[in-house]
């Protein structure tokens, strides 16, 4: 169980990361999809730092290159997606939808690895799927309301799914953690940097560089422990069905940063609410 603590760690390590990238992202002229690139790019960064004391392990074969770019490719639509919908919506909201990404992992684990759906784990998508209903009903309307921003939400939780079984294959056959990471922060944001072009020329005008900028190394450091502790629960033998969960339960943390640091106190008892329901179902999902 000694990967059991790093996976804590990386629940809080994202929940922190999570509050101040939404403060950075505030402001009209922020664009997200230039502020993820950037993010990737310097978490990467910080990874080659390392790797110059560790040495860079990789075994080079056309699975692996194969394997690496598909996770390339899926954390780069992930990023941009992810930090689009941050800007738009609320963070807690954000998360709470996000766990779905537990249930995808589970029902991916199923569909290819035979992985057994069990009765409690039926359970646990029950929690889940209600408690992102609960987060997203309307006392106005009286019903159930989904904007595109949520379901882009959704639709990062299931790649993240995809990513999440790459990480942890590609680790513990090809990669060594910190090379790994290294290459799965640098690839999405060159491959962001050529997808999204027009974007990244808003780069140097995201933000007030002097102000900001300390933070956004700060913010960016938070993502890279996360990561860091991730990946070395799968290497010292977390399963991603077990891993993921637990990391799932960061939407307690989110909204109580969110109440006294973004000062967002909008329908927080709904919020408390699906978030409870949503921990209780990432947890039954574990085996």
């Amino acid at each position: 169980m000694l990967w059991f603590p790093l996976a804590l760690l990386a629940t809080v390590a994202i929940a922190i990361f999570a509050i101040l990238s939404k403060y950075l992202l505030k402001g009209e002229k922020v664009d997200p999809v230039a502020y993820g690139g950037l993010i990737q790019f310097i978490v990467g960064s910080y990874c080659l730092i390392l790797i110059i004391f560790t040495g860079f392990n990789v075994v080079i074969n056309r699975n692996s290159v194969l394997l690496t770019l598909l996770a390339g490719f899926a954390y780069a639509f992930a990023s941009a997606t992810y930090y689009t919908a941050m800007k738009h919506m609320e963070v807690s909201r954000l998360v709470i939808i996000l766990s779905l990404e537990a249930l995808f992992t589970q029902l991916t684990g199923f569909i290819f690895l035979q992985e057994p759906f069990t009765e409690k784990k039926i359970l646990a998508a029950f929690l889940i799927v209600f408690s992102v209903l609960v987060v997203s009903f309307s006392l106005k309307t009286l019903r159930v309301a989904f904007s595109r921003y949520d379901l882009l939400v959704v639709l990062n939780g299931a790649v993240y799914s995809l990513t999440a079984m790459l990480d942890s294959f590609l680790i513990n056959n090809y990669y060594s953690p910190l090379s790994y990471q290294a290459v799965n922060f640098l690839l999405p944001a060159f491959l962001m940097l050529i997808i999204f072009r027009k974007n990244a020329k808003n780069i140097p005008h995201l933000f007030n560089w002097r102000k900001k900028g300390p933070l956004l190394l700060l913010t960016a450091f938070f993502l890279f422990l996360t990561y860091v502790a991730t990946f070395n629960a799968y290497h010292l033998g977390g399963e991603v069905s077990r891993v993921v969960p637990i990391i799932g339960t960061q939407t307690l943390i989110v909204i109580i940063l969110e109440f006294f640091i973004l000062k967002d106190r909008q329908n927080i008892g709904r919020k408390i609410l699906a978030s409870l329901f949503a921990v209780i179902g990432v947890f039954l999902m574990q085996k």
